[in-house]
């Protein structure tokens, strides 16, 4: 799983509160805490935001961020918030996660979808510095009975329904496997069906 955590008092630095500049310290520092790992803020690139469906008991924003790490970085976990750790590409933790070998939250889950069209760290990481990270606000529905996320961008978004015509932007989450559904970013890996 990704490092996380909250925004401390410290993220916040001084001056004018700035709130991806807060959120990209408290990335850095919550992966010294968690990993052992050290990152200079300004290599944090904005991967996603995404704030937790309305209904829910406790309700949140998560920015995500991407960053290279230096060859052979060890990861040191320290048995009470991380208890174990492993390299994986996106790919792998994907199919990880198909074949119930992983648990993944729906974040970080679409998060590894795109992170898993791009071929290398340098490519991924030169793609999401020319964009603006997209912020997600998923709606909970239910397709029969398959749990589905939808995201803004999805017809059904926009009050059409769930099951009719128009563009997809959403994670159907049956039991037989997870299908993101999505306009497409150069270099993704193949839609679902």
């Amino acid at each position: 799983m990704f490092p996380g955590g909250r925004i401390e008092p410290a993220d916040w630095g001084r001056g004018k509160p700035d709130l991806l500049a807060a959120a990209r310290r408290a990335a850095v520092r919550e992966t010294r805490e968690e990993a052992g790992l050290s990152l200079p803020p300004a290599a944090c690139v904005p991967l996603s935001r995404w704030t937790t469906p309305r209904g829910l008991q406790r309700r949140f924003v998560t920015w995500f961020f991407a960053a290279r790490v230096a060859p052979g970085a060890q990861v040191r976990i320290d048995r009470q918030e991380i208890v174990d750790s492993r390299w994986l590409s996106p790919a792998v933790a994907l199919a990880s996660r198909q074949a119930g070998h992983l648990t993944l939250p729906p974040p970080t889950f679409v998060t590894l979808w795109e992170l898993s069209g791009w071929g290398d760290a340098e490519t991924a990481l030169a793609h999401l510095a020319r964009r603006v990270a997209p912020r997600f606000r998923p709606r909970r529905c239910t397709l029969g009975k398959v749990p589905v996320l939808i995201f803004r961008g999805d017809a059904a978004c926009s009050g059409g329904p769930l099951a009719g015509p128009g563009p997809r932007h959403r994670l159907v989450m049956s039991a037989e496997g997870w299908c993101y559904q999505s306009p497409a970013p150069p270099g993704a890996v193949p839609q679902c069906p």
